[in-house]
């Protein structure tokens, strides 16, 4: 099997949508099978990869629970005798969406009912009761970390941390935990951080009969949090990230989006992306090079191979951001629009300063901020001063919808952060940005029809040009003539003489024909020549889930290597 299979998206099921801003039919990836899966597995491991190379030190750890303070959730009848899920101790507070359960309107049944498989909870006694990762718990722990961090060496700029965590479901028992890594430079924080992290896993709780009187009560046993504490490099490291590839197959109470595993990662800049990063890609762009050819060691063969890589698609939907209707504008309409934000943005500064100062005299509140007068005044936050005082430009650009206003509030960042005169020179800022932007989608769009025609071509040889045009086009059977040429002659000839798109497409597309029978469309054989039941799809889909295999064995046996005498179940 080839080792280098590809189809059209790379997704076994894509999803077909309708694009409300440009109303166009599409197909999307389902994020859920198993290429999905392998996809985002290697993006967030990539990006954990990168993140360690680019500090002295890296801490994995991983975080469990004891049975009084695992997350729980119950199954319970409501008034209408319907099971339902809730939350309930500790974490009943946290999940607004609850009581949960949906209804089919397919199938006319309740997605929970009492014979709906809970996941049990390893020496409960309680049978309607199961345990679920909790994304707070995590927020929390960061927040003390940090915090625990700033009091033991203050807000030193060296000591910052950057981090990534993944929660998981072990695989025998479905057990929530999490695994994570800390990135950070300083050589004194490294001796502190274990106790660190054992300090900021847990909660405060309240002792009884005294007033504001709180101690700090861990999740788990401290012995156990600090045995999984261990430095690493990008060598043992990254695989934390392949836990995303763990969400397939779960119980389907484990499979709603407020019990679903999750990650979390330090933003602005994300992991694996670094300022550095920004320029190469304006750099690269201003010079046309969308693709550059480099070396990459193989470890299989023990010898380095050629790749021609692409720009980084995550660092360029953050740079470049498209405004509603983006492709229909012209030039001057997309200036306006990606000029608007950052063109008042000094005025409105300006005055409101001057409106915070006076707010805070009258209010007697001198230890607000300015943050704090934003809020309290809500029509001095810039969107709504410039919805009052530039009312006909705002919605003249369409700066009402939300599309259009973060596109122009992420081109003022990109104009503020990065130097736009070393491309072109003497320009106004935003001038230069926008024809960056056009540029850099003359480039992906031309890289992108040469891939598809390679991929096409690829395809056409491996399995036909009729599979190869279903899968290309899988909404062509909805183009597709009602009545064949001969048909169309014989019932309505003139119609066929004056239609020249009718005479063009007979004549040019014959290979329609083995769909037609007895001169009508026959929507039957369209299935019989799916692509996805050629040998090539079955060939790409087993090695979809080899890979995701070798992923979920690899991340076992790592698991149990790192973290040596125990392995969560």
């Amino acid at each position: 099997m080839s080792s280098d299979l590809k189809i059209f998206g790379n997704c076994l099921c894509p999803v077909h949508v309708h694009n409300r801003w440009t109303r166009d039919e599409m197909f999307v990836p389902c994020g859920r099978c198993e290429a999905c899966v392998n996809a985002a597995a290697s993006k967030q491991s990539k990006r954990v990869r990168n993140e360690i190379m680019q500090h002295k030190y890296s801490v994995m750890f991983t975080l469990t629970y004891n049975n009084e303070f695992i997350p729980r959730w119950e199954r319970f009848l409501d008034n209408n005798d319907c099971p339902q899920l809730r939350p309930i101790g500790r974490c009943a507070e946290l999940f607004p969406s609850c009581p949960l359960n949906y209804f089919d309107k397919v199938t006319g049944k309740w997605s929970i009912d009492l014979d709906t498989f809970l996941p049990k909870i390893e020496n409960d006694e309680h049978t309607e009761v199961f345990a679920s990762c909790c994304k707070k718990d995590i927020q929390n722990f960061l927040k003390r970390l940090r915090f625990n961090i700033s009091k033991l060496y203050g807000k030193a700029e060296s000591r910052k941390i950057r981090y990534y965590v993944a929660s998981e479901y072990g695989p025998t028992t479905l057990r929530p935990h999490y695994h994570g890594i800390i990135f950070f430079d300083d050589a004194s924080l490294l001796s502190e951080i274990s106790s660190l992290i054992v300090r900021s896993w847990g909660f405060q709780r309240r002792v009884g009969g005294k007033r504001n009187s709180f101690i700090f009560q861990p999740f788990a046993d401290i012995s156990l949090t600090q045995q999984y504490v261990k430095l690493c490099d990008q060598n043992t490291a990254y695989y934390v990230a392949e836990y995303v590839s763990g969400n397939l197959g779960l119980p389907q109470v484990l499979a709603y989006k407020s019990t679903l595993p999750f990650h979390l990662c330090s933003k602005s800049p994300v992991i694996g992306c670094f300022k550095a990063d920004y320029c190469e890609v304006l750099g690269r762009v201003h010079r046309g090079a969308y693709r550059v050819g480099r070396e990459v060691f193989d470890e299989k063969s023990g010898q380095f191979m050629h790749y021609d890589i692409p720009l980084d698609r995550d660092l360029c939907s953050s740079l470049f951001r498209k405004c509603l209707g983006f492709s229909s504008l012209s030039f001057n309409e997309k200036l306006l629009r990606y000029s608007f934000y950052g063109q008042h943005f000094a005025e409105w500064y300006e005055n409101a300063n001057l409106a915070f100062i006076e707010w805070k005299y009258s209010t007697r509140l001198f230890s607000a901020d300015f943050a704090d007068f934003l809020r309290s005044e809500r029509g001095w936050k810039y969107r709504s001063w410039l919805e009052v005082n530039y009312k006909y430009d705002y919605y003249y650009l369409e700066m009402d919808c939300d599309q259009t206003w973060y596109s122009s509030r992420n081109a003022w960042r990109v104009v503020r952060d990065f130097d736009m005169n070393c491309y072109l020179p003497w320009n106004d800022l935003y001038y230069t940005y926008v024809r960056l932007f056009d540029k850099f989608e003359v480039m992906r769009n031309s890289d992108q029809l040469i891939e598809f025609y390679k991929l096409f071509n690829d395809i056409v040889h491996e399995c036909g040009f009729q599979q190869a045009m279903l899968a290309a086009y899988p909404l062509i059977n909805d183009a597709v003539p009602v009545r064949t040429r001969e048909k169309l002659l014989s019932e309505c000839g003139m119609i066929y003489k004056e239609d020249a798109y009718l005479r063009s497409f007979f004549d040019e597309v014959a290979w329609f024909g083995d769909f037609y029978k007895f001169g009508i469309l026959d929507y039957d054989k369209f299935s019989a020549y799916s692509f996805y039941r050629t040998q090539y799809f079955k060939n790409y889909l087993a090695q979809q889930q080899l890979r995701l295999l070798k992923r979920n064995k690899s991340k076992k046996l790592k698991n149990t290597f790192v973290f040596g005498s125990r392995q969560i179940s």
